[in-house]
């Protein structure tokens, strides 16, 4: 959160909610305005990233960072569907 108006949009399967919500309390705590900058969006990357990509299609990433499945299938599905948020101007 060093950029005071940069957005972050976070897909997670969000699987152990009492580990990641303490840890979403605290991001929101002790960064100032995380609460309206950090966006969770909990649930399987394969489809709630186009779910997110279709409900908002202007929204552009600048910087893309993909920690997903770890199999080829997984990861190749993650990196085709963060494309559609990449911005193409950055």
């Amino acid at each position: 959160f060093a950029a005071p108006t940069a957005h972050v949009y976070m897909f997670d399967l969000w699987y152990r909610p009492q580990a990641n919500e303490a840890g979403q309390r605290y991001i929101e705590t002790a960064m100032p305005g995380a609460r309206e900058r950090l966006h969770i969006l909990k649930g399987n990357s394969k489809y709630s990233v186009m779910d997110f990509h279709s409900a908002n299609p202007l929204v552009k990433c600048d910087i893309i960072s993909v920690d997903g499945g770890h199999d080829y299938e997984d990861a190749y599905v993650d990196l085709q569907n963060m494309w559609f948020l990449a911005n193409p101007e950055f």
